[in-house]
């Protein structure tokens, strides 16, 4: 009977595959996922503009104070109008919350540059603003 050769990996390489995989593990984890949508474009310095910063200076705050974790607001008139929400996961705590819906507004806006309709989905929250209304049966429908 043939003697059996057991494929052993050399214990240097399994350290070093194991240290690569906890480099790139937590960046996986927070990594994200945006929709950028195909309502227009607005002007730097525009009404619009300024709607979205003020939506991104209140809602963290009224998501992580919410019991639910979710906040809704519109702010300006049409054709300015913004209409944005953030939903945090359930066991998320307030701080963590409040967190991650401000950093979704800077990336939504990093990420769909100019955009007027904007969504970004981490594993902690989701954030959205449009210049449709989100939470309608008829508008903001491409979420």
């Amino acid at each position: 009977m043939a003697p059996h050769h057991r494929c052993r990996i050399p214990s240097y390489l399994a350290t070093a595959a194991a240290l690569l995989l906890a480099f790139l593990l937590p960046p996986l984890a927070a990594s994200q996922w945006q929709n950028c949508g195909k309502n227009g474009n607005f002007t730097t310095n525009s009404p619009y503009q300024a709607n979205i910063r003020a939506l991104s200076s209140t809602l963290p705050k009224n998501a992580s104070s919410s019991r639910t974790l979710f906040a809704f607001a519109t702010v300006g008139t049409v054709p300015d109008i913004v209409y944005a929400l953030a939903l945090c996961r359930g066991d998320a705590n307030a701080s963590a919350c409040g967190n991650c819906v401000s950093n979704g507004f800077k990336d939504a806006q990093q990420l769909c540059p100019y955009g007027k309709d904007a969504a970004v989905y981490y594993d902690l929250c989701y954030v959205a603003f449009s210049n449709q209304n989100i939470l309608s049966a008829t508008g903001g429908g491409n979420r």
